[in-house]
């Protein structure tokens, strides 16, 4: 993974403030969280930050926390979860 873990330790937090529309584009806050949460995932993963981890954790979607990181943009460390969304492939032996 190419994420750079936080260097202390800090609590989970939520991102806040609303988001603007102009048109078909969004600006604010949780935009910006969801684009570097988003930033974190390699080719065929799903990342998501703890918010949508405590709305949708224990339901139908299975998570891996992959711990908490320094965001650009953002005072404090944000967890952030990889969402396992299809099984491993088995290896058959020769």
């Amino acid at each position: 993974s190419k994420c750079r873990k936080a260097s202390r330790a800090t609590t989970p937090r939520r991102s806040t403030g609303n988001s603007i529309r102009e048109g078909n584009d969004f600006f604010g806050t949780p935009v910006q969280l969801a684009a570097r949460v988003m930033s974190k995932a390699d080719a065929d993963e799903i990342t998501a930050s703890q918010i949508v981890h405590s709305m949708y954790g224990g339901k139908d979607l299975k998570f891996e926390n992959l711990g908490q990181f320094d965001l650009k943009g953002f005072d404090e460390a944000t967890t952030i979860y990889q969402v396992v969304w299809k099984e491993p492939v088995a290896v058959a032996a020769e």
